[in-house]
This record gives structure tokens, sequence and C-alpha cells, in this order.
């Protein structure tokens, strides 16, 4: 089920600043991420109460594109 408008980034973080406990209900990560030359600035919901609420993410140290 696609989740307009949301898409896909590939790329590096490069800064991470954890939700400040401010006693929200719905806390955010703040992420700086390096792609294609640009940086994007990223608000992570952390708890979500919507539904579908989950995260899906990969970190790798090693990315290496694997050829079939």
């Amino acid at each position: 089920m696609p989740l307009n408008p949301y898409g896909v980034l590939k790329g590096k973080i490069i800064r991470g600043i954890p939700a400040p406990p401010t006693g929200d209900s719905t806390p955010h990560y703040h992420a700086v991420v390096k792609a294609d030359g640009r940086e994007y600035k990223l608000a992570i919901n952390v708890q979500s109460r919507e539904q579908p609420s989950e995260l899906l993410y990969l970190v790798r140290d090693k990315c290496r594109q694997f050829h079939s």
C-alpha cells in the first residue's frame, strides 16, 4: 500500500539529533542525510499513533552494489 506523498531516500546519515524530552506524545528524531551531493533534513516520527506506524530502515557500515 503506497503512503503518498512518502518515498525512499538512500544516503548517509551525517548528523542525528534525538527528540528532546518535552513530553510530546509523538516525538521526532531529526537526521541530516547526504545523498546525491545534497543534504536532506528529516524529521522521523518515532512513536506515531496513526496506522500503519511501522518504521522501516536499514543501517549498513559497508554497502556494496550486488550484480546478478
